[in-house]
């Protein structure tokens, strides 16, 4: 039997959150419809199995745990990263 597809959708905005939030979270046919949504509004979908398992149970809304305040803020400069680079290909 295979594993259960999870998916954590993290939201941040430095001028109105004092730390990323939980946006959206789901395992099976939830987390299908995460991704699908991510893909159709072209946001960067970044495959994390470990921290998707510590996020997956954190109340949406609510802010990520502190003790992964310094990997999410990885994952966010290299999505940054990503979708500058994406910009500049498009505008060129």
């Amino acid at each position: 039997m295979g594993d259960i597809k999870k998916a954590v959708a993290i939201g941040y905005k430095e001028e109105s959150m004092d730390a990323p939030t939980i946006l959206a979270s789901g395992k099976g046919f939830v987390a299908d419809n995460i991704i699908k949504k991510a893909s159709e509004e072209e946001v960067t979908v970044y495959e994390d199995e470990k921290l998707v398992d510590e996020l997956i149970d954190v109340e949406i809304g609510r802010e990520i745990p502190d003790k992964l305040y310094e990997l999410v803020s990885k994952v966010l400069v290299f999505i940054e990263e990503v979708d500058k680079k994406a910009q500049k290909q498009q505008n060129s």
